[in-house]
This record gives structure tokens, C-alpha cells and sequence, in this order.
């Protein structure tokens, strides 16, 4: 398993001069312990945005949109990539008791990975921001 593969990027679409920025996450990300956490995961991408800044490197966009919609909890690593991972029946385990539908975040994505729906675990409600 890869970062890549757990983020669900198709390598082939990382443009060249991009490529740096996404060698650099697997790199970081092995040296963390392969997380597949949720905040662990944003936290990860943070670290690899400010890194790729202070050396000049191109930050793939496709980094970006995952750690944005990690943050918003519209996105999150299919339940079967982090079982893989951990080598845990359910995300449930890896997320420290979080729901094993949605691993806390609110949000049931579907197989597809294109959509998905709010988790009857309610979670989603703490991840709630207030429009003004």
C-alpha cells in the first residue's frame, strides 16, 4: 500500500514537475508510520505544503484537493485501503472507536469514491461550519 493508493491518486494524472511533491508525501508519510487517521492525514499534507514551499518544489494540486476535503470531511480513505493498512476488520479500529462507516468524519463515501451521504452516526454535526 501507498500513500498514493490510500489518497486515491492516479499517478499517471500527476503532471512531471509535479511528481517531486508526491515522492516527497510517500516519503513522509512512510517515516510517520503509514497514518491513515483522518486528522493525521491533514496534518500530513500540511506538513508536505509547507516543506514543498520552503524548497521550491511544486505542490501537486491533487495534494491539495485531498487535504481540503479531509478538513471539510467530504472525503475519506475507503474502508478497505486503511483494513489493508492496519490489518483491522473495519476503520473502527484504526480511527481509535470512531464510526466504522464513516471513521468519524460524517460522511459515507460510496465504492466509487465520486459521492457521498451523511453518516447515521451523526458525526457530521461536529464538523459543522457556520456560514455568516
Amino acid at each position: 500500500m501507498t500513500l498514493t493508493r490510500l489518497l486515491e491518486i492516479n499517478r499517471k494524472f500527476v503532471k512531471a514537475d509535479e511528481s517531486d511533491s508526491v515522492m516527497l508525501a510517500e516519503r513522509i508519510w512512510e517515516q510517520r508510520g503509514c497514518p491513515t487517521g483522518v486528522r493525521e492525514l491533514i496534518d500530513l499534507l500540511e506538513k508536505v505544503l509547507s516543506d514543498c514551499l520552503q524548497d521550491g518544489i511544486r505542490y501537486a494540486p491533487i495534494l491539495l484537493q485531498r487535504k481540503k476535503a479531509l478538513h471539510r470531511g467530504t472525503w475519506a480513505p475507503r474502508i478497505e485501503y486503511v483494513a489493508a493498512l492496519t490489518g483491522t476488520a473495519t476503520v473502527a479500529g484504526a480511527n481509535g472507536g470512531a464510526c466504522s462507516k464513516c471513521g468519524g468524519s460524517g460522511v459515507m463515501v460510496v465504492r466509487s469514491g465520486s459521492a457521498g451521504t451523511l453518516c447515521p452516526c451523526e458525526a457530521w454535526k461536529t464538523h459543522r461550519t457556520e456560514c455568516n
